[in-house]
């Protein structure tokens, strides 16, 4: 299978991915704009298909892989790409998992070229955009694609009480840290008695009008 096959094969992959989370999306305001999402992918795919060709070798040489998408903050979204074999004898089969993944994060190239003063005679106007396109201030579509790879993966080795240990020798070497547990102590304790003041003395004013 070619590189070329294999991009394109990717991308209406990513596409079915992006439109079934659409689907999820109560809000049209929340929905993906795929096509702004995908053009900065494609583009670079094609205008710069050589720092891809780890990534097209990985997804022909393992067996399968599989797409999911995260909301972002702070960007549009980020969209983890798992690679795995399939394992398979007589009597079971299991999805053996990479030690590496590949994230494309999606978000904006803020250009600020100038405030659109486009008008209908203009060159290259579309009357639907209320603007011709050229040198006008937008957000283009920008991507990142990156491989990860695990390094460890490993939980707290005791019980909770061990823990206990652990965070009182952090606060008792960090002071600022140490201060500021303190003080988020300290409000947390005054708004609960507060509550419980409040509370004991609605309570009181109900028994005293019976």
């Amino acid at each position: 299978m070619s590189d070329n096959t294999i991009v394109q094969k990717f991308i209406e992959q990513l596409v079915d991915a992006l439109k079934y989370k659409n689907e999820c999306k109560e809000s049209y305001d929340e929905k993906f704009n795929i096509p702004f999402l995908v053009s900065a992918l494609w583009q670079d795919l094609m205008n710069n298909c050589e720092c891809y060709n780890e990534f097209c070798s990985d997804l022909k040489d393992y067996d399968n892989h599989y797409i999911i998408i995260e909301d972002d903050n702070y960007l549009i979204c980020k969209v983890n790409v798992f690679l795995y074999n399939e394992i398979e004898n007589d009597d079971w089969k299991c999805e053996e998992e990479l030690n590496f993944l590949y994230e494309i994060v999606f978000g904006y190239d803020e250009r600020h070229w100038g405030y659109c003063k486009c008008s209908p005679r203009d060159k290259d106007y579309r009357k639907d955009k209320h603007c011709c396109g050229h040198g006008c201030d937008w957000d283009a579509p920008w991507i990142m694609v990156r491989k990860s790879f695990l390094i460890s993966e490993h939980s707290w080795s005791g019980d909770e009480h061990d823990y206990w240990d652990f965070e009182d020798k952090f606060y008792a070497n960090d002071n600022e840290e140490n201060e500021k547990k303190l003080l988020t102590e300290r409000e947390y304790k005054i708004k609960s008695l507060k509550e419980t003041i409040e509370n004991a003395q609605r309570e009181l004013k109900e028994l005293e009008n019976l």
